[in-house]
């Protein structure tokens, strides 16, 4: 299977970063090809639209990402992205990426249609969020936005399969606590992805 994976995070040695790199050592292990994407080096690239004629170039680059981002998830058959709760919902560079891929990865079959005709092949999406606030205050208090807003988008989107693991009061973790959370991940992604 190929997996698009995504790390939305600033940092590569976080704990986003952490479990991104045990969930993509997992899935090669497997026999999955897995392609990797660190949105944030490409922070200049993601565009918050994308020009007809690209005059700058700064333009020319992003309609570049936009181009090969484009290859990149219409090849996918499964999607991992890793990120950290801003501010109660996805860090921004990740909605800008969400954005983009909507201006080719579905299409509306007819106004007012409560789902999209997917252009893409993916299946089964693995979400990881990571917080600084407990569960259940993000349950109880925001009504887990980042969760809802990605489950809902990618139901739209077409893509069947969903499955989302948060980790609250990250400041409280261990290496133990931290070592479980990756063998439940793990074992998701096995589920998931096969």
């Amino acid at each position: 299977m190929n997996i698009y994976a995504l790390l939305a995070h600033h940092k590569k040695d976080s704990l986003c970063g952490h479990l991104y790199k045990e969930l993509v050592t997992d899935l090669e292990r497997r026999g999955h090809n897995v392609d990797s994407l660190y949105l944030y080096e490409h922070a200049a690239d993601i565009p918050f639209w994308i020009p007809s004629k690209p005059q700058t170039e700064r333009e020319q680059a992003q309609l570049a990402f936009f181009e090969q981002n484009k290859q990149r998830i219409m090849q996918a058959d499964g999607l991992l992205i890793v990120f950290p709760i801003y501010w109660y919902s996805v860090p921004g560079i990740l909605k800008c990426w969400i954005d983009l891929i909507s201006t080719y990865a579905w299409e509306i079959p007819q106004r007012g249609a409560r789902k999209a005709n997917p252009r893409h092949s993916i299946k089964n999406a693995q979400f990881v969020s990571i917080a600084d606030l407990p569960n259940w205050y993000l349950r109880l208090f925001t009504g887990n936005t980042a969760q809802r807003q990605l489950r809902e988008t990618f139901k739209f989107m077409g893509v069947q399969n969903i499955a989302h693991y948060q980790i609250g009061s990250v400041h409280t973790l261990n290496t133990d606590r931290v070592d479980k959370h990756v063998s439940k991940l793990v074992t998701q992604s096995q589920k998931l992805f096969g």
